[in-house]
């Protein structure tokens, strides 16, 4: 009798040991050896041992690689198999190795009754990112009669790097400046715009040279007693630029208002803002990022770009500034501009105004 019993024993303990699972969860490889910008493709098979009709909910739960199933929720009869797809792309960090993701299909009706299994992955290129940048060092010389600047611009990233240096300078620096560079000048409200093109492979240097020469200033008067008048300024524009200034507890926020008021798309449009100092940017910018955060000797230059603005759209752009020093009465602050263009030629060009940020 005991060993009738012993024998018994024996007999369910196999038979537990090779029970079946309710759900089974299979993953085969459709393309599992890519590089890090590209995603693998899996079939994924879900089981169904049950006697009866179930529906799973399919989930990557713990990784933070982007699953992408071709059915969500899948219902699967009796005894019976159901695939699908399931494409995974990696996080944008990931490197040269083999990965193991987590994959899970649970039972709608009855979360205890699930099944998981692991999709291998193999990266085996990582992709860099483009590292597009520039180091800019300044040297200045100053004497009673001229003024020199020097920019040593190097190219520090790995692709080429095609851009412009640009400085603003009052009508009368304009008049008294001289460069060995190639440049270019526009207006800006009442003040000059100075750029000066660069291309630059990586590692390649450029070295930009200007001088402010004040024995002009004789010049200068004879210009003006010759008759040099002011500028005739006129834009027919399709726009509105609108900046305003508000005071927060230890900062300023700068508001730029942007509309198209024409009843037509608007394309290649771009909005800058200038920053003097001794204000300082914060980057807590709202929407829209600056497309270029530019430092230079008398402040700091923010762009943004817009490829298209729909009829009647408007953009609001904001940022916060601080004075790196305690602001007495009344410090000027310039006006935004907005420049559209076409073929590289410049259509419309507005300004915004000035504003004045008030201390004690």
């Amino acid at each position: 009798m005991k060993k009738l019993y012993l024998i018994s024993l024996l007999l369910v303990t196999i038979s537990s040991a090779f029970a079946i699972s309710p759900v089974i969860l299979d993953s085969y490889p459709i393309d599992n050896q890519i590089n890090s910008r590209e995603a693998a493709t899996f079939e994924v098979s879900i089981i169904n041992n049950r006697n009866e009709p179930s529906e799973f909910l399919m989930s990557a739960p713990l990784s933070k690689w982007d699953a992408t199933f071709s059915d969500y929720t899948v219902k699967v009869g009796p005894k019976s198999t159901k695939t699908i797809n399931l494409r995974l792309a990696p996080p944008m960090d990931s490197n040269e190795g083999k990965y193991a993701i987590f994959i899970k299909a649970t039972d709608i009706k009855n979360i205890d009754n699930y099944a998981y299994n692991y999709a291998q992955v193999d990266i085996i290129e990582k992709i860099r990112d483009e590292k597009r940048e520039v180091t800019i060092s300044e040297s200045v010389n100053k004497s009673i009669f001229i003024h020199n600047y020097k920019f040593n611009i190097e190219n520090t990233g790995n692709v080429e790097y095609i851009d412009s240096y640009t400085d603003y300078l009052s009508e009368l620096e304009y008049f008294l400046f001289s460069s060995s560079n190639v440049y270019s000048v526009e207006d800006y409200g009442k003040d000059k715009k100075v750029i000066f093109e660069y291309g630059l492979s990586p590692g390649e240097i450029i070295d930009i040279n200007y001088s402010i020469n004040y024995t002009k200033i004789y010049l200068i008067i004879a210009l003006i007693l010759s008759g040099f008048g002011g500028f005739l300024y006129y834009y027919l524009t399709r726009f509105k630029l609108e900046k305003s200034l508000s005071k927060n507890k230890d900062t300023f926020s700068i508001k730029l208002k942007l509309t198209n008021k024409s009843k037509v798309e608007q394309n290649n449009v771009i909005v800058e803002d200038f920053i003097p100092m001794p204000l300082a940017l914060i980057k807590n910018f709202g929407t829209a990022i600056p497309d270029q955060i530019i430092s230079k000797r008398k402040g700091t230059r923010l762009v943004w770009k817009f490829d298209s603005l729909a009829p009647k759209e408007e953009r609001l752009l904001s940022y916060e500034i601080k004075s790196k020093i305690h602001v007495i009465g009344k410090l000027n602050i310039p006006q935004a501009s907005l420049v559209q263009t076409k073929s590289g030629k410049k259509i419309s060009k507005i300004f915004s105004g000035k504003l004045n940020l008030t201390g004690k």
